[in-house]
């Protein structure tokens, strides 16, 4: 999916990228040739992989007297801190990317329900899966003296290193304390057999669009037999703060596409406060077609008059309630390492599903108690208006 992408003889080139290094990983699938007798064994560390449970190391690079030593690795252990009943807690890329880097780790996974895993937990402060802790024997290794970069992934917790948990993606909330109070925040009730679903969007991000009208006919189904609950992607300092991004002076509150979409955001909230989450759908969807970020402070008043919508509320509305919006949006973000748009969670678990109608009705109704007939219905004739790539801003 990149490129440069190669292959030699069928095998993943990973090497550097100069000539010699290549006409060297060439020459190793080649029996005496001319012009392989006189090269140099190495060019690089990358090189020196004939002993690959060892730490190759090329001395005097790129000349005759070139050759690979072989270190014996740090051997010390990775707690992967894990939950086995979350859907989208997979460590195995990561736990890779840990075994190329650091040869001499061995993995041991933990599970956060048994009493080992809880004393973690508290012991560490631990509050998402997967979590990695190193022993602190990894401050020994060739790549953490060589690297700085390395270090940089790193929170050092008591005697362990933790990997940053936006280092590896972790967003599934494993500590009870602070899972209590991402539901109060988000307004979940439990056992009410009515679930939530939170859009984190912006309102000028295509593929949050595409989102918003994918959940669209889902609502038109289930009505208030579900909660339906946008909210906006805020960021601290975009585009290096300032009024053409953000809402306040001190650049707290800042929208990607620009103080109009912030506007918008705040205009939408707005509606759903008080004309309700059917007008709601209605205004965000005919300004997704009639507007634009660069225009949407001129543009939305007809679109709200033709819906019917009381333009002087949402006006009175955006200038003494904003900051109050775009305030909690930020703080859930912040709990809930929300950066893009669209994010989605369902009774406060992340949505990894597809953008179509069916995809979030199968989402929804996975969560009640007991599936209404609606659930049994299906919108597979829906798509999202916007036929575009599923990606995220």
């Amino acid at each position: 999916t990149g490129s440069p992408t190669i292959y030699i003889n069928d095998a993943r080139y990973s090497g550097a990228r100069d000539s010699l290094s290549f006409q060297r990983a060439i020459c190793r699938q080649l029996n005496n040739h001319p012009e392989c007798e006189s090269m140099p064994v190495c060019v690089s560390d990358s090189d020196c992989t004939e002993q690959s449970d060892k730490i190759g190391k090329c001395e005097n690079p790129g000349e005759s007297t070139a050759k690979c030593t072989y270190l014996e690795p740090v051997r010390f252990e990775i707690i992967v801190l894990n939950d086995r009943t979350c859907a989208n807690c997979d460590a195995s890329n990561i736990i890779s990317v840990n075994e190329r880097y650091f040869k001499g780790a061995t993995h041991r996974t933990v599970d956060t329900s048994t009493e080992e895993g809880k004393d973690l937990i508290k012991t560490y402060n631990i509050n998402y899966a997967p979590t990695f802790l190193f022993d602190s024997k990894v401050t020994e290794t060739e790549v953490w003296k060589t690297n700085t970069q390395i270090q940089l992934s790193f929170d050092k917790i008591g005697e362990k290193y933790k990997l940053k948990d936006e280092a590896i993606g972790a967003t599934h909330l494993i500590n009870q304390e602070l899972k209590a109070q991402m539901h109060a925040m988000l307004g979940i009730t439990k056992g009410n057999n009515r679930p939530q679903i939170d859009f984190f969007v912006m309102s000028y991000c295509p593929y949050g669009n595409q989102a918003e009208e994918g959940i669209a006919p889902v609502y038109e189904l289930l009505g208030d037999k579900a909660e339906f609950r946008p909210r906006y992607v805020i960021y601290s300092n975009y585009g290096g703060g300032g009024p053409n991004y953000c809402l306040d002076a001190e650049s707290q509150y800042c929208s990607m596409h620009g103080i109009q979409e912030l506007n918008q955001n705040i205009r939408e909230h707005c509606v759903n406060k008080y004309f309700g989450i059917g007008k709601w759908f209605e205004f965000a969807i005919a300004m997704n077609d009639a507007c634009t970020a660069s225009n949407a402070d001129t543009c939305w008043e007809p679109v709200a008059s033709g819906l019917g919508l009381d333009v002087a509320k949402i006006k009175d509305c955006q200038e003494t309630e904003a900051l109050d919006f775009v305030k909690e949006d930020k703080e859930l973000c912040d709990m809930l390492k929300v950066g893009g748009s669209p994010t989605v969670f369902i009774e406060g678990e992340i949505y990894q599903g597809g953008r179509t109608p069916d995809a979030y009705l199968a989402g929804i109704c996975a969560k009640f108690d007991t599936p209404p007939a609606e659930c049994s219905e299906s919108l597979a004739s829906l798509t999202p208006v916007q036929q575009i790539p599923e990606g995220s801003c």
